[in-house]
């Protein structure tokens, strides 16, 4: 392309007006692709062997080559050349290299033995088939070293046969020189036995890459069997996806909310009911730990009770018997009464001891009762009415949710009802305003349009008329 250039700098008042083109190239890229299909590593030209350690003169038979060292080069997908010159590695046979996987564990399940097998398998595909690429580059590499050999035993015969039949020096450059014909019977009698034994060994290669190939088709045969029961598996054990309708979602959203709020609910009932069985056992502690703490306050006081008493009773009585034994006393306590009034006192006073004994008698058969009801812990047949009780609460309340849950599921269905509803009532009400609209549009373009053109169709003979 061609461009304009100004010679006056920026802001510059006084400016010349030539102008000067330049003609710009824009460069072109073009976008190609290259499919790879394998990786080869290649030796120099003139050079070959498992190194690349044999040159071009070299005819010694090398040893069993060893794999080469990476060099980065590629091949592409119609290359027909020899790949890398390589012996087949040597893989251990199917049997032994999956006897440590084929050792099963009895705990586990059939979906993890089938990965196993399905593991197994895919190692021994892999081992076949790198035993194939190997094979495939051993017999490149067999023919490429026999085309080699070949020709260079060829030339250097060739070259001796040449030199004994022409002895003279031949010059450095045969440019001109003139061409003769040599019939060697000798050397073609060894070029066909050499490639009677490269076609018999070529044949023996055939049959084991085909007995190969047949290997292969049958594991690949095997793992399409194990592949389509592994689909079947995971089929049966995902389930069958079924499409569903709109009233079958609707459904199955209600179904899952309703079983959320059945699960809630239960959950908060269970709650209640553990905080409603903790309280119980905790006022039941309570209680019995009440009880046993008023029953020992309650025999304290009953036994000080009971001993002062016993002391009193102990000072009266000692002081009558020092009474009755002190003359002194005897004769002031009863000298101005008579012995009736002595003998009654005596006996009333026994009647008091044996009424305080009764008495201490009764308070001992008290506190034995109260003893042995405080020590037997206190039957279930008290807490059968509370356990009535708490299960008409439960089952009052297990009642109530079921009814509060079929109502809210009638009410949800009915609001997705009527939302489902006035969404249709929506879309057909926009459908409709939008064609409408539509219509009105298509009537204003065509009517536009007939008003431009009967203007320019009356202007049409006017302009004829004038000339």
């Amino acid at each position: 392309f061609i461009q304009a250039q100004y010679n006056c700098p920026w802001n510059q008042m006084p400016c010349p007006s030539a102008l000067v083109y330049r003609v710009n190239f824009r460069p072109r890229y073009v976008t190609k692709y290259k499919t790879v299909t394998q990786l080869e590593w290649r030796c120099c030209p003139g050079f070959r062997g498992g190194d690349c350690q044999e040159g071009p003169r070299d005819t010694v038979k090398t040893p069993r080559p060893t794999p080469a060292r990476p060099r980065n080069s590629m091949k592409k997908a119609t290359d027909n050349e020899p790949s890398q010159v390589s012996e087949p590695k040597k893989t251990l046979s199917p049997t032994r290299a999956a006897e440590p996987s084929q050792m099963v564990d009895p705990k586990q399940g059939p979906q993890e033995l089938q990965e196993k097998k399905i593991q197994v398998l895919e190692e021994k595909v892999l081992r076949l088939t790198r035993t194939v690429l190997d094979l495939q580059s051993s017999i490149a590499g067999v023919n490429e070293n026999l085309k080699h050999a070949i020709q260079d035993d060829a030339s250097k015969m060739l070259a001796s046969w040449l030199s004994n039949l022409h002895p003279q020096q031949v010059p450095d450059s045969a440019v001109g020189g003139d061409t003769e014909t040599v019939q060697l019977p000798d050397v073609l009698n060894n070029k066909e036995s050499g490639m009677k034994d490269i076609k018999s060994e070529l044949a023996e290669v055939k049959d084991a890459l085909k007995t190969k190939s047949d290997k292969l088709e049958e594991l690949d045969g095997k793992v399409k069997g194990y592949e389509g029961q592994l689909r079947q598996l995971q089929e049966a054990a995902q389930g069958p996806t079924v499409t569903m309708t709109t009233n079958e979602l609707y459904q199955a959203y209600v179904d899952s909310k309703i079983d959320a709020l059945r699960e809630e609910l239960m959950e908060g009932m269970d709650r209640k009911l553990a905080d409603l069985k903790n309280s119980c056992e905790y006022k039941l502690i309570g209680l019995q730990q009440q009880c046993d703490d008023y029953g020992s306050r309650y025999l304290g006081g009953v036994i000080e009770l009971i001993g002062e008493k016993e002391t009193n009773l102990r000072k009266e009585i000692n002081d009558l018997r020092a009474r009755v034994q002190d003359p002194s006393a005897q004769s002031d306590c009863c000298g101005g009464k008579k012995n009736g009034d002595f003998g009654q006192q005596i006996k009333m006073l026994d009647q008091k001891i044996e009424r305080v004994a009764e008495a201490t008698r009764m308070l001992n058969a008290r506190l034995d009762n109260e003893f042995d009801r405080l020590a037997v812990p206190e039957p279930d047949v008290d807490f059968d009415a509370r356990w009535n009780e708490l299960d008409a609460r439960i089952n009052v309340t297990e009642k109530n949710a079921e009814e509060h849950c079929f109502y809210i599921e009638e009410t949800l269905r009915g609001a997705i009802n009527g939302e489902v509803h006035d969404l249709k009532q929506l879309l057909d009400h926009k459908i409709q305003s939008l064609e409408e609209r539509l219509g009105s549009v298509l009537s204003e373009v065509a009517n536009s349009t007939e008003a431009e053109l009967t203007p320019s169709a009356s202007a049409l003979p006017a302009v004829s008329g004038a000339g």
